[in-house]
């Protein structure tokens, strides 16, 4: 999930990932037209507790949202990955391989490095082995 311990390295907690996802939202000044597509394994409280956090007004949707997938894991995962392959702006995980099959689709398609971006994570700290 957005929160699970074992991926606290990869994920910014939930205030900041909206901020993230705010500051995505503002680079389009006509937001009447947007929509917010979350592509995550996250249970749903994780999904309800940021979709809170987004701006009203902004539909907030997911894949387990689209009945025709829903209980279909593959087939959620293949919307999931041409939505936002195709969408005008895409936020991934540097962490997820997921995201970075989207960002090379995104790169076939010719879209606009800058249509890209990837996450703010907390800093992680490295120990190796004495």
């Amino acid at each position: 999930g957005i929160e699970n311990g074992n991926r606290k390295h990869a994920w910014p907690l939930l205030p900041d990932l909206a901020l993230q996802i705010r500051a995505a939202l503002a680079r389009f000044p006509n937001g009447s037209n947007m929509a917010l597509f979350v592509l995550s394994d996250a249970p749903a409280s994780e999904l309800e507790a940021l979709s809170l956090l987004i701006p009203p007004g902004v539909p907030f949707l997911h894949a387990r949202d689209v009945p025709e997938v829903a209980s279909d894991g593959q087939l959620a995962a293949v919307l999931d990955q041409i939505i936002a392959s195709s969408a005008s702006f895409f936020l991934g995980n540097f962490w997820s391989s997921f995201s970075g099959a989207i960002l090379e689709e995104r790169i076939r398609l010719s879209l606009s490095p800058d249509s890209s971006a990837f996450l703010a994570a907390p800093p992680v700290s490295l120990k190796w082995p004495a």
